[in-house]
């Protein structure tokens, strides 16, 4: 009779064990996925550049609505920020974080900063290349800028 109650206590704390690997594996997997998120809203511009040339006619650098293109990339960086923000506190209640002060939860924010500048690196790139590639004339031949002298008559009087 003694062999039953010790082996019923075995068996609970079995059970108990395998419930909190699975919770964790749950967690981590959750916490992995948000990374994999943050690596995502990234990627979001790496291959869009923030200027294009003109269709139609004129093969010109559009910048007509530059300062809407500009407000709309920088309120886009915005809401990313915000969304790479609450992923980043969601990751610290997932893993349990209680202090957020300790060495291991900053060598892993500055992980996930590492990916942010990668990812801002990669959008840097693609509109380098995209001057690069339209400035060069063995690549495309119409001219991307345009210069204009425009005079006008001053009067002293």
């Amino acid at each position: 009779m003694y062999l039953i109650p010790c082996f019923l206590d075995i068996w609970e704390y079995i059970k108990a064990t395998r419930s909190e690997v699975h919770d964790l594996e749950n967690r981590l997997h959750k916490a992995k996925a948000n990374v994999e998120q943050i690596q995502r809203l990234m990627s979001t511009w790496q291959d869009v550049p923030l200027y294009k040339r003109s269709e139609g006619k004129s093969t010109l650098l559009f910048l007509d609505d530059k300062e809407q293109r500009l407000t709309n990339r920088y309120k886009e960086l915005e809401e990313t920020g915000k969304k790479i923000h609450s992923l980043l506190k969601e990751n610290g209640e997932l893993l349990k974080v209680e202090n957020y002060d300790t060495d291991a939860w900053r060598n892993y924010v500055d992980s996930v900063d590492q990916t942010v500048l990668e990812g801002f690196k990669k959008i840097i790139h693609c509109n380098l290349m995209f001057f690069i590639r339209e400035t060069d004339p063995a690549q495309n031949p119409d001219p991307l800028f345009e210069a204009q002298l425009q005079l006008q008559v001053k009067c002293f009087f």
